[in-house]
């Protein structure tokens, strides 16, 4: 099995707002600086995902795809700016479980990719949280 944490690292205005971070029919929802439940996926074959999340005053954030994830590791996704860009930024731990959420560490992880999100608004108003720090 695939472990997938999510966690919402954006600010509206300086307010919490909710994404959810769908993957193969299962929503992993985070309101801003807070994982979402660790939850089993299949692993070693595609699997859709898509993202909504309503900012407010900042637009709505959307995106969709696929794709493989491996067996016996923890991905964290991460709902992020990068070069004021809004994405998802994928990391890995491997081997890794939904015991390792706690001690998880966005600066040692092995970054695997970033995904650019669509928007409909206006984005000046998201903020970056900091520090990042896991419950």
């Amino acid at each position: 099995m695939a472990n997938i944490v999510f966690y919402n690292n954006l600010l509206c205005g300086g307010s919490s707002f909710t994404a959810t971070l769908t993957i193969d029919g299962k929503a992993l929802t985070s309101a801003t600086g807070v994982y979402s439940d660790c939850e089993e996926f299949d692993c070693g074959v595609s699997l859709n995902w898509s993202l909504y999340a309503d900012t407010g005053g900042c637009g709505t954030l959307t995106g969709s795809g696929s794709r493989v994830y491996d067996c016996d590791c923890l991905y964290e996704v991460v709902l992020t700016l990068s070069d004021g860009n809004v994405v998802l930024v994928t990391s890995e731990s491997c081997p890794g479980d939904c015991s390792d959420v706690n001690s998880v560490s966005i600066g040692s992880m092995k970054l695997l990719d970033s995904v650019l999100l669509t928007k409909d608004a206006d984005l000046l108003g998201l903020k970056v949280l900091d520090p990042l720090i896991s419950e």
